[in-house]
């Protein structure tokens, strides 16, 4: 379920959040918008709202009720219980329960604002906001870019940010929502973050002084090498067989292992203790805000006819929203990564393996055989099919966007580990 259909669900339901200051409830400034689209998903499950609903709502006049439902999200998957009431209308609608798997990943941050998106954004509401080089309509099919803007700014950009995302992850000790994500790059995945293009002030990632997964990706090469080995040698009855199911299994262990030693003492991820764990917060905060802002460029957003781009993907959206923010004529260095796409391709993919893989989900008997042999094992489910098609293309999107080709020279690849 995307982040925004679990806020606009739980703004909704008219909730109370609970007051930091003393024991009572305050009221939501109240959001509500339209009934709840029936039939739109399981029972008790969000719905998926249509790109229409949901920019009505992340447009709305004000940024409270918007602060105050990703508020309630975090508060359901801390506790796995119901962080409010609705007034009157007995238990209030969980957002979030333990008994599912936590889909917010560092990976899918880290790769997304790589693209050049969080640049993208920042010069764009800069512009809207102190210029008037961009055009002065602020209604597009009855959104208001005006509000549009001016609730991410203040969700994401403000300084000091707000009582539910960046005051959470700066500090007079971590001065800038940057520099603290480019800390939990470095620490859980051993990558270093691209710097805002526009600076302000000696920024500086807060690199730790210990405790860096330096070899993380050298380790995940090695297993995606490993699984490409196993997949093309499916059906390989007569040739030279270089499958080890064993070298598959201990490097899903030591992925595991690895992750969770940023995390916690413990060996493995367990959704019921996600807020206990080192970095939750800030990976939570960091994956909501690209949630939020690639969601803006999705092709035929109100802020897509708005600059009149016609890009067919996210990626074609943002080179050329890029390209008219940051001509190259004026900037040489281009902002915005030229396999934007693929990097948006890569993120959705590897946030829910690696999540996965720190639950140690793939290390049972038999469950990498089923995946590697999904579309011929009778005993493969379509979870093992669908695991596999995101291997292939987390392989496939590796490659445009490292350069590194996990299908080539086994030697050379595995040397690299």
């Amino acid at each position: 379920m995307h982040f925004l259909d679990c806020i606009k669900y739980g703004a909704e339901q008219h909730v109370q959040l609970p007051d930091t200051d003393d024991d009572n409830a305050i009221e939501m400034v109240d959001p509500i918008l339209e009934p709840i689209p029936e039939g739109s998903g399981p029972v008790g499950d969000p719905p998926t709202y249509s790109m229409a609903d949901m920019e009505r709502f992340i447009s709305m006049n004000g940024s409270e009720a918007l602060e105050d439902a990703i508020e309630k999200y975090w508060l359901d998957v801390r506790d796995g219980t119901t962080a409010t009431l609705p007034f009157g209308e007995g238990p209030g609608i969980l957002l979030f329960d333990h008994n599912e798997r936590i889909h917010h990943h560092l990976i899918y941050a880290y790769l997304v604002e790589n693209t050049g998106l969080v640049d993208v954004m920042s010069e764009f509401i800069g512009r809207f906001q102190h210029d008037e080089s961009l055009t002065k309509v602020g209604l597009v099919n009855g959104i208001n870019i005006h509000d549009l803007m001016e609730n991410t700014e203040q969700l994401f950009f403000k300084d000091g940010g707000s009582r539910s995302i960046n005051s959470n992850i700066t500090s007079n000790v971590r001065p800038d929502a940057w520099g603290t994500r480019a800390n939990a790059y470095h620490r859980l995945l051993g990558m270093r973050a691209r710097k805002p293009f526009r600076t302000v002030g000696n920024i500086q990632p807060l690199l730790p002084t210990e405790g860096s997964n330096g070899t993380f990706i050298a380790a995940f090469e090695r297993f995606l090498k490993l699984f490409w080995e196993a997949y093309t040698n499916v059906n390989n009855r007569v040739g030279q067989n270089f499958t080890d199911m064993f070298a598959i299994t201990q490097s899903l262990q030591d992925l595991r292992l690895m992750l969770m030693a940023r995390r916690s003492a413990d060996a493995t991820f367990t959704a019921s203790r996600y807020a206990e764990y080192h970095l939750s917060r800030v990976e939570f905060n960091s994956v909501n805000m690209m949630f939020w802002l690639r969601y803006l460029i999705n092709p035929g957003s109100s802020l897509t006819q708005y600059m009149r781009l016609d890009g067919n993907t996210s990626g074609d959206v943002l080179l050329q929203l890029g390209e008219r923010l940051f001509p190259r004529a004026k900037y040489p260095t281009p902002v915005v990564h030229s396999k934007c796409q693929a990097l948006f391709d890569l993120a959705d993919v590897i946030a829910d393996f690696l999540r996965s893989a720190e639950m140690g989900l793939y290390e049972p008997v038999g469950v990498m055989d089923r995946i590697i042999d999904a579309h011929d094992n009778a005993l493969a489910t379509a979870q093992n099919r669908a695991d596999q098609t995101s291997l292939l293309s987390i392989i496939h999107n590796w490659h445009l966007t490292t350069g590194i080709d996990i299908k080539g020279d086994r030697q050379r690849m595995l040397q690299r580990a």
